[in-house]
């Protein structure tokens, strides 16, 4: 099993998207990855079911007897599909240009709109480029004889070359500045140990720290639209794995489902996914991401809402005849507020990975902290937070267990929620 989490290419998958897939239709290709993730989620079980039913062996001369049923069929099965793939793309792939990239690139460079300027202003002074002002290139100097750059130069580093390592304790990112000559670009120089009175107020420079590591550098370059996509994207992972994980413990406790029962609610989530993801991939060609954004963050909320029993929360029985049972959870309306909010979290995902591939900077985005690493990792860590928070609700009681866990997770949404509205301005991409 670790072999096979080796194999998964989530980080590449995604930043291969953000690379190459133009802005204007990341949005849809995005979604078509999460369409896909979604058809394998829900066509997997259903191949599990299928292959319980296969029991027989096969003896191989000089290799031995093979034994194939419920429990090894599927890894002999992905051993032929993956073996399958490896071979086609070994074949057949060929690297297209990286367009998304050099849109990423011409945007950074490009003069900023008034609406972004505001926010950028601010974020020059964090974001690790070198800003120099001043006279001209020749070192000519103002009324005070201080030597200045007439220039905003940020040093960029060939994008098909091997990524910028750090050589030993002391490196300076971007570029070194001498006040007698040009900017030597695409270089990892030594800081500058020693300056000349006279060059101190001329140069407003923000490098990181020299012994800081790569991780560190790409954190303090993160910009306000960066850290907004973070924060959702793991409030949607944690809240989709804290839903599907506890799916089987709720179930199985409060309405006494069956393994069965329980696996083809799965299978339906999955499934009803695909239809919606390709709308939304189709809609974002007409609607900018963050007003996608907004309505599925509004339907998650719905979904959330409808799998919170209230009656429970005040402490009251009430009968099935009885007029206040709409406000209880029973089996159907867990069915559907599963299926609104676990629909609406994962077109979600498809939303946040395109606008994140759009905001984080360039010098971030053609390294190592790319938007790919960026969305796994804090999706890896949303997950890990869902099961925890799945296991204190469990541990805490397993009778209120389902208002435990969604009361929280509705609170959160709506905080995101307001987020967005707050900055709603500055998710313009």
């Amino acid at each position: 099993r670790i072999g096979v989490g080796l194999g998964g290419p989530r980080v590449i998958n995604r930043r291969y998207i953000a690379d190459v897939a133009p802005m204007e239709g990341r949005t849809a290709v995005s979604a078509a990855f999460v369409t896909l993730s979604a058809a394998g989620t829900a066509v997997g079980p259903g191949l599990s079911s299928l292959f319980q039913q296969i029991d027989f062996t096969v003896e191989i001369p000089s290799m031995g007897v093979f034994i194939f049923n419920g429990l090894t069929s599927p890894g002999y099965f992905m051993f032929l599909v993956w073996f399958l793939f490896s071979l086609i793309v070994a074949l057949t792939f060929k690297e297209p240009e990286r367009i998304g990239l050099s849109q990423l690139k011409d945007k950074a460079l490009s003069p900023m709109s008034s609406r972004e300027s505001s926010f950028c202003k601010e974020e020059e002074k964090a974001n690790g480029a070198i800003l120099i002002q001043g006279g001209d290139k020749d070192g000519g100097a103002d009324a005070d004889g201080h030597g200045q750059f007439d220039e905003t130069l940020e040093a960029e580093v060939d994008e098909k070359g091997p990524l910028l390592q750090p050589t030993g304790n002391n490196v300076a990112i971007y570029a070194s500045v001498d006040t007698g000559a040009d900017i030597d670009k695409g270089k990892v120089q030594t800081p500058i140990e020693s300056a000349d009175d006279d060059c101190t107020g001329d140069i407003t420079a923000s490098i990181s720290d020299s012994r800081s590591t790569w991780l560190a550098f790409c954190i303090k370059n993160f910009s306000l639209q960066v850290w907004i996509c973070i924060v959702l994207l793991f409030v949607d992972k944690l809240t989709m794995e804290a839903i599907m994980s506890s799916v089987p413990i709720i179930a199985g406790h409060s309405y006494h489902w069956s393994v069965a029962q329980i696996g083809s609610l799965g299978v339906l989530m999955g499934t009803l996914v695909i239809p919606l993801s390709i709308c939304i991939g189709a809609v974002s060609r007409y609607y900018e991401d963050r007003y996608i954004l907004v309505k599925l963050l509004s339907i998650s909320l719905v979904g959330i809402l409808l799998l919170i029993d209230f009656p429970e929360i005040f402490g009251e029985h009430v009968d099935h005849g009885s007029r206040y049972s709409v406000l209880c959870v029973g089996p159907f309306k867990y069915v559907y507020g599963c299926l609104i909010a676990f629909s609406g979290l994962q077109c979600l995902e498809s939303v946040i990975m395109s606008m994140l591939s759009k905001v984080v900077p360039h010098s971030i985005a053609k390294g190592f902290c790319n938007s790919g690493l960026i969305n796994t990792e804090t999706g890896t860590f949303g997950r890990a937070i869902g099961d925890v928070a799945v296991t204190l609700a469990g541990l805490a009681t397993l009778d209120m267990m389902l208002n435990v866990l969604m009361i929280p997770l509705l609170c959160i949404l709506i905080v995101c929620l307001f987020m967005v509205h707050w900055f709603y301005h500055a998710l313009a991409v």
